[in-house]
């Protein structure tokens, strides 16, 4: 067999015969969060950093808007528990592009939770659930695992288009900007995005006709 290191992990590559037939199987192995590698000892003993989950995590990168919204949708629980997500979170400047108030009554409509106090469309909670859910993808997703034009799953209705330009310095999803990738956590990684992604579950003409900024090109169409 041949081992080694390789962006972060360890591989083993072994080589067989089988029925006069060569083959070979690699085993990759990853470090557990917060841990690495030490030269001279098996496994990963290292303890490089004292992680937080997911919701901690946002919270200390000044992700103000996703926790708050995080927590009018119910999610701490999943964000705060053992089962690994990724997270394409939005930048609090992205959050203005989605209504503010939210319906928490469903019993009384009149009653409402209102953010910044304006009069502007109301967000269900099952609508702000699904729109934060189409941003967290199931188990690990770093930057380097990311691949150019690949479809990823989301726990929400959408799906998320990864591509990625310039050796992986400049990864998107959906079409927006990953500005700050690989913010580790206890219970996944958070990638920073510069938008609210956009639904890949939309046709172009929907997407055309629900964004002020293809106004002419809605009118040609």
């Amino acid at each position: 067999k041949e081992c080694g290191e390789e962006e972060g992990v360890y591989k083993c590559a072994y080589r067989a015969d089988d029925f006069e037939q060569k083959y070979t199987a690699t085993i990759t192995y990853r470090c557990c969060t917060g841990y690495a590698r030490q030269e001279g000892k098996p496994g990963c003993p290292l303890r490089v950093a004292d992680l937080e989950n997911l919701l901690n995590t946002a919270r200390s990168l000044g992700l103000s808007e996703f926790v708050s919204y995080a927590s009018k949708a119910k999610l701490e629980g999943a964000l705060t528990g053992a089962t690994n997500y990724t997270i394409f979170a939005p930048t609090n400047d992205a959050f203005g592009s989605i209504p503010t108030r939210v319906i928490t009554d469903f019993g009384s409509p009149s009653k409402r939770a209102t953010q910044r106090g304006d009069v502007g469309p109301a967000l269900t909670l099952d609508q702000l659930k699904d729109t934060l859910l189409s941003h967290v993808v199931p188990g690990w997703l770093t930057a380097t695992d990311i691949q150019d034009e690949e479809i990823v799953r989301t726990l929400g209705p959408g799906e998320i288009r990864t591509t990625t330009y310039n050796g992986k310095k400049i990864v998107n999803a959906n079409c927006v900007k990953v500005v700050r990738a690989d913010q580790l956590a206890s219970n996944g990684v958070i990638h920073v995005v510069d938008n609210i992604l956009p639904n890949s579950k939309k046709s172009i003409l929907e997407i055309v006709s629900q964004d002020s900024r293809f106004t002419v090109l809605k009118s040609a169409v």
